[in-house]
């Protein structure tokens, strides 16, 4: 019999509108994986944002009546018990915020876990609340509390990054690394068109993603400034899915793309760049993330700029696609090499589409999740 497979998630969306790196996550692997093994698996979707239930059923999602997961939870155990299937929860997390009914939820789920009557894969789309984060003193205790005892009780983990499946093995989140596996964020690929760009004229850079104060944006438009200052003709284009959070002063070279709509709007404006950019500071935080925007750049067949940050300077040396400033004004001298040097540019570039093609796409993904899911189901 086919095992009852569920998805708790924040909220529900279909592609294209995805926004942020939760959007991209849920659209990419989430509904990948199951419109790629359909057939093997009876796929529910919780949305917890609006409290509905979605079935997927010839090949297309259907919202149900029901909207309380304690309720649905014990539903699917009678189904499955009822029809001889197994059932498993693939839970997001931090799915949303900390409310009441979310955590009388969670709460119920564990107790379910605990009986021995539900396998739970929580997807840790996004580190504990509480790190690197300005969070009330008062939360600390229990938001520490709520993420070890969610942790813990799963029975298996997805993290984004090699480094922080180490630091949740460090903080005894997880006994040994078995208890833990690595999905990359990923990207639709197919749906990227690299195009080559001119190896003479203007040099366009891009940053996809939020503006906010504590990314480096100031910075890097300083950066960009400055290289024009020496007579190199550098432009730069912000896309961003909501508004800059932080003024920025009109700018003949600076274009900023506010509310983009679509993911393929976000691929048009990643087309027509000739390199990709990630000025996060160095921290804690962003020292240990897989960068959500990694994958689609890569996808987009650009080299990537980025500040020096550990987990994304190991992936962008190791697979030669791209270059690492260890301060602003060697970003500067890295942004000027570039735009001298058009065929050490394509070269970065085909190379990180190279990525994209293997490893760092969604149907990949997918896979991966398949095969774990496959793995907690015969208890291995």
């Amino acid at each position: 019999m086919q095992p009852i497979v569920l998805f708790l998630t924040r909220y529900f969306t279909r592609f294209p509108y995805i926004k942020g790196p939760y959007g991209e996550r849920y659209v990419g692997l989430y509904n990948t994986f199951v419109e790629m093994f359909s057939s093997k698996y009876n796929f529910y979707w919780f949305d917890e944002a609006e409290m509905r239930l979605y079935r997927f059923i010839n090949r297309e999602y259907k919202l149900t009546g029901d909207r309380f997961l304690p309720t649905i939870l014990l539903r699917l155990i009678q189904e499955s018990i009822r029809k001889h299937k197994q059932f498993l929860v693939v839970a997001s997390y931090p799915s949303g915020c900390y409310k009441p009914s979310f955590i009388v939820s969670v709460g119920f789920l564990l107790t379910l876990k605990f009986l021995d009557r539900i396998k739970i894969i929580l997807d840790v789309v996004d580190v504990p609340a509480y790190f690197g984060r300005k969070t009330g003193k008062w939360k600390v205790p229990f938001l520490s509390a709520h993420e070890f005892l969610c942790m813990r009780m799963a029975s298996h983990l997805i993290v984004i990054s090699e480094a922080w499946d180490e630091y949740f093995l460090k903080k005894g989140f997880t006994h040994k690394r078995q208890e833990a596996s690595v999905i990359p964020m990923g990207s639709f690929h197919l749906l990227i068109k690299p195009k080559n760009r001119s190896s003479t004229g203007a040099f366009n850079l891009i940053y996809v993603g939020s503006v906010v104060r504590g990314r480096g944006i100031e910075k890097m438009v300083e950066c960009i400034e400055n290289v024009r200052k020496k007579h190199y003709d550098v432009r730069l284009v912000i896309a961003t899915a909501g508004v800059p959070k932080i003024p920025l002063q009109k700018r003949k070279w600076l274009q900023v793309s506010s509310n983009v709509p679509t993911y393929l709007d976000m691929c048009s404006l990643l087309s027509r760049a000739d390199a990709c950019l990630i000025p996060y500071p160095p921290g804690s935080y962003w020292d240990n993330a897989f960068i959500a925007k990694l994958s689609v750049y890569m996808a987009s067949g650009k080299p990537i700029l980025s500040t020096s940050l550990p987990e994304t300077k190991k992936i962008l040396q190791k697979l030669h696609c791209g270059l690492v400033a260890k301060d602003w004004e060697e970003m500067g001298e890295l942004i000027i090499k570039l735009y001298k040097d058009r065929k050490l540019s394509s070269f970065l570039g085909r190379n990180a589409r190279v990525a994209a093609e293997k490893t760092y796409n969604w149907e990949t993904c997918a896979r991966t999740l398949n095969t774990l899911v496959k793995n907690v189901l015969v208890g291995n």
